[in-house]
């Protein structure tokens, strides 16, 4: 099991939407948090396994492996780690809280709650 720490101020990013992923990229970097973007599940698994990452944030739909299926392997990895969902479906928040996500947030974001709860976490 690896440990990916807490104190690391890094997120993980899976998010298929560009423009969504850049937006959230820049304002994490704002605040003096790395980010990297994953585009599709597999990439946000590899990246998960090669990086130390604080917290991850996963879209419900990604490509390929979705952001459930994705936080199930990553919360097998690291328990402690935060997990943040986002989804524009409210019908999928109850499976991305089985999945094991600590908070989960509604699309479009508006305001700063998502990125406040992540950097409260880091």
């Amino acid at each position: 099991m690896r440990s990916h720490g807490l104190s690391e101020r890094r997120v993980l990013y899976g998010e298929d939407d560009f423009l969504n992923g850049k937006l959230f990229e820049i304002l994490l970097r704002k605040e003096g948090v790395d980010c990297d973007v994953a585009r599709d599940g597999e990439t946000a698994v590899h990246l998960f396994d090669s990086g130390r990452y604080g917290a991850v944030i996963l879209d419900a739909y990604l490509p390929g492996m979705n952001g459930a299926e994705v936080a199930r392997i990553v919360r097998v990895s690291d328990p402690g780690i935060t997990l943040v969902g986002l989804t524009s479906d409210e019908g999928a928040v109850a499976t991305l809280y089985d999945a094991g996500f600590d908070r989960v947030f509604l699309k479009p974001l508006r305001g700063r709650e998502c990125l406040d709860y992540v950097l409260s976490q880091l």
